[in-house]
């Protein structure tokens, strides 16, 4: 019933517009809006006239205070604005109706208007204005947008999608390197199983174990096995998910200059720490490769270092990654 419910909202627009002022009117921008958020949620295909739905809303007449509410625990909660809102669903829309220089330029302006962004708004916006610039053929400068992205968020699909990047531009190295920071992410492997099928197209004497593990997590997860990647299979063999991940953060160790310390502290809640090498080097648990709980400061580790941003400090830092305990 989704035209059904995209024709009513062209309806009450019109039946506010031309209506007398009353305070019993439902607000338009609330309803469409809400509407929309939900569509986009629930359906992956693109109607068209959702976008002609928000245009019809003045971002003008849209609230920047963000609402806040007790949840059922008692707990303070804060959501997203309707102007955050929506500048987030117009850049979706505009990017899936293909006006790529209208999206970047809603992004920008979402990112300069926007003063704190809920949800991780902020880097769905600059992910999205990546790939506008991309599908605008101006492929480096949607690398130049995305490698200062993931500095302030390393999240494995925007390492995959820049390694993709690389990849066209036939810098295989580069591109390894960035998916393998994606691989050694401790992100469930269901989410990767694109990702590891294309380190295998790059990692010759691995690509096997990679095509089996593919194969592996999508029959675990009655998923389809393209005939594509059946293909590239030359014997099933069963592959374990800790010898595999061994051997990407082993890869990656050897593309970016392995380091060796010691862990020098650990905060409360192993949720991270830092390790001393040739200077202090931040951490977070979620790249530390093996039994956290049992770590401790003193132990050995090997890691690599990559840029990062201190968010308390406001500056840009470098952090140790893909970090496994050396044990003797």
């Amino acid at each position: 019933y989704e035209d059904i419910v995209l024709d009513k909202l062209f309806l009450l627009h019109e039946i506010i517009e031309f209506a007398e002022q009353d305070s019993q009117l439902p607000s338009f921008n609330y309803c469409a809006l809400s509407v929309i958020r939900v569509l986009i949620k629930t359906n992956k295909s693109y109607n068209g006239k959702m976008l002609s739905i928000i245009n019809l809303i003045d971002p003008e007449d849209l609230s920047s205070i963000p609402t806040q509410y007790t949840d059922h625990a008692g707990k303070e909660r804060e959501t997203a604005s309707d102007k955050e809102t929506y500048f987030q669903l117009k850049s979706d829309l505009l990017f899936r109706d293909k006006q790529y220089e209208d999206c970047i330029l809603c992004c920008t302006t979402a990112i300069d208007e926007i003063e704190n962004f809920h949800y991780d708004n902020n880097i769905w916006l600059e992910r999205r204005v990546a790939l506008a610039l991309d599908n605008l053929g101006h492929i480096d400068d949607a690398i130049i947008t995305l490698k200062k992205l993931i500095v302030i968020s390393d999240k494995w699909f925007l390492l995959y999608e820049l390694g993709k990047f690389y990849l066209r531009k036939n810098e295989t190295n580069q591109a390894l390197i960035f998916m393998l920071r994606a691989a050694c992410t401790k992100d469930p492997e269901k989410m990767k199983v694109k990702l590891i099928e294309s380190i295998g197209d790059i990692l010759i004497d691995l690509a096997q174990e990679n095509y089996n593990f593919a194969r592996q997590i999508r029959e675990e997860n009655d998923w389809t096995v393209s005939q594509t990647l059946n293909n590239k299979i030359s014997a099933m063999t069963p592959i374990r998910f800790v010898d595999i991940r061994k051997h990407w953060i082993t890869i990656l160790h050897n593309k970016v200059g392995v380091k060796h310390g010691r862990i020098l502290k650990i905060f409360p809640g192993h949720r991270g720490g830092f390790i001393q090498a040739d200077k202090p080097y931040y951490f977070q648990y979620k790249n530390f490769f093996g039994k956290s709980d049992l770590s401790k400061v003193g132990d050995n580790v090997d890691f690599v270092i990559v840029e990062s941003f201190d968010k308390k400090k406001q500056q840009n830092t470098e952090e140790a990654i893909a970090i496994i305990p050396i044990r003797k």
